[in-house]
């Protein structure tokens, strides 16, 4: 009964934070974004942020498309550092250097996230190439498997302001970065010292890094080891639930053991993902979770931890 009550006070206060989090988070996000393409794809797809991929549009006809969708070998193989694998997929390339005319709205600041995957070669220098808006080289030198290895998802962020059909980077005005309509702007996927450049995504979002998922995306490559331990003792618990109620009143004493153990695991997981989204999250919902703690104090009568040691840092 004791684990019963530690286990539902944290789990409630863990996905009422999880909950919150996440609904910010698409709403915001999902408002932000002012163009979005899985290159290589047909298809429409509904990002887990909210928002949703367009079939490839907005391509020079040089270009081409591979589509992994059907191989044995990157299915077989976990997909790292995304929780949205479908977009890798598919990507665009070249023989040589291609371009994306992508559209932009009025004035302001504007993030590019570009997104790669290497899903054909197995060793780093194997295709390195360029990225540049207009005549800017705005990366350079990018060798995805040297950055994160073969099936695992990367970002490039790019932050980028629109001033009177003028566009720049870095405080720098881009020539030729945008038409003269000051509606589209040219990404140009140069091809460099080794193979041919290729891109899996395009998303371009209104605003400056803080208005964009870049947050989340970036848990999930430095944190990715959490996620799925999360997403492990999410998998058990479920399974242990079910094997309860097929015992009903009779104590299986090693379910029961098993159960404690994944609890214990929920706990810590639940602690740890508190912490992260707390920094995220601020004083206003530190406020809201104090209240409930004192709530299920009232309730439980359990020792539920003070909401005087939560520090939002």
């Amino acid at each position: 009964m004791k684990t019963m009550v530690r286990f539902g006070v944290l789990s409630t206060l863990t996905v009422f934070i999880a909950f919150l989090h996440v609904v910010v988070s698409k709403r915001s996000v999902s408002s932000n974004v002012v163009w979005a393409v899985d290159c290589g794809s047909s298809k429409k797809l509904r990002a887990k942020s909210g928002f949703v991929y367009q079939g490839d549009i907005g391509h020079s006809a040089n270009s081409k498309v591979s589509d992994y969708s059907g191989s044995d070998d990157a299915r077989r193989t976990p997909f790292r550092f995304t929780d949205e694998p479908n977009v890798y997929y598919t990507e665009r390339h070249a023989d040589g250097s291609f371009t994306y005319h992508v559209a932009l709205k009025d004035d302001g600041n504007y993030v590019l996230n570009l997104k790669f995957a290497e899903m054909w070669f197995q060793e780093e220098g194997k295709r390195v190439f360029n990225i540049k808006i207009g005549d800017t080289r705005v990366v350079k030198d990018l060798d995805v498997f040297a950055k994160v290895g073969r099936f695992a998802a990367h970002n490039e962020w790019i932050p980028l302001e629109l001033r009177k059909k003028q566009l720049f980077f870095q405080g720098k005005a881009i020539k030729g970065g945008v038409e003269d309509s000051g509606q589209f702007m040219e990404i140009k996927f140069e091809q460099g010292k080794a193979d041919n450049p290729m891109v899996d995504a395009i998303v371009v979002f209104k605003g400056t890094l803080s208005d964009t998922d870049y947050a989340h995306q970036e848990r999930l490559r430095t944190h990715w080891n959490d996620f799925l331990l999360e997403k492990e003792h999410g998998e058990r618990l479920t399974k242990l639930k079910e094997k309860r109620r097929e015992r009903n009143d009779v104590v299986d004493v090693e379910v029961e053991a098993e159960f404690e153990e994944v609890v214990e695991g929920v706990d810590a997981v639940g602690v740890g993902l508190f912490h992260e989204l707390s920094k995220h999250i601020g004083v206003c919902l530190a406020t809201i979770v104090s209240f409930i703690v004192l709530i299920l104090n009232a309730l439980y009568g359990g020792k539920v931890e003070s909401s005087k040691k939560l520090k939002v840092h």
